[in-house]
């Protein structure tokens, strides 16, 4: 008998076979498997993608501060909104600031026609622009978001930029009619609150949190 799973590194490993993780049937090995099976180190059934170490370290003496994981929060902004509405999400930010713990990090993107970078570890906030073309569920971006800004220039130290990261955002402005427009190639008084581009900007955006292998971001 079978229950038709993939063999995998959480399954526990017979002699002639190997138990589901998730109903424990017993799965046996046909010759083949069997063969392979006897080298695991070269299964990739048997190797997981990436590598977990628990290291012993001493908080009290601070000998973990340099690898401890840091939370990370970016805000993505719709810029493609009212004066109003854009307000209300910097009182908003500006607000969630304020209640970050110590040692977080901090992201600011914004989005519309284009997707805005910005790099607040300096005493001036810089903005690095990706135009979203308008067939960019097919080509996608020009130019990778990690190519535009390096992660670690994105990513801000709340405690040391708190003052920068504020400053960005109070340069924040809504996106108007004519720029989405001319940005899609249509009548500026034809244009509403289209020129968005959330779901181009959102699966840049995880793409670009994942360009450091071997670290997890979450996003707030």
């Amino acid at each position: 008998e079978r229950c038709w799973a993939y063999f995998n590194t959480y399954c526990d490993v017979e002699r002639w076979g190997w138990a589901c993780a998730l109903c424990s049937t017993l799965n046996g090995f046909d010759d083949d498997a069997l063969h392979r099976f006897q080298r695991p180190e070269a299964c990739p059934e048997l190797n997981a993608s990436f590598i977990d170490f628990e290291m012993p370290v001493d908080v009290a003496d601070g000998a973990g501060d340099g690898v401890l994981a840091r939370p990370v929060y970016v805000a993505a902004v719709d810029l493609a909104c009212s004066e109003e509405f854009l307000e209300l999400i910097k009182s908003a930010l500006l607000a969630a600031l304020e209640a970050l713990i110590p040692g977080s990090l901090f992201g600011l993107m914004t989005f519309s026609h284009k997707i805005g970078l910005y790099d607040v570890q300096g005493p001036v906030p810089v903005v690095k622009n990706v135009f979203i073309p308008p067939d960019s569920e097919e080509d996608g971006l020009a130019v990778a978001l990690e190519d535009a800004m390096p992660l670690l220039s994105f990513l801000a130290l709340v405690d040391t930029c708190k003052d920068q990261i504020a400053a960005a955002l109070d340069t924040l402005r809504p996106t108007s009619s004519w720029e989405r427009g001319a940005a899609s190639g249509q009548e500026a008084d034809t244009v509403l609150l289209g020129g968005r581009g959330f779901g181009t900007a959102m699966s840049s955006l995880i793409d670009y949190l994942s360009s450091e292998y071997g670290s997890t971001f979450a996003l707030g």
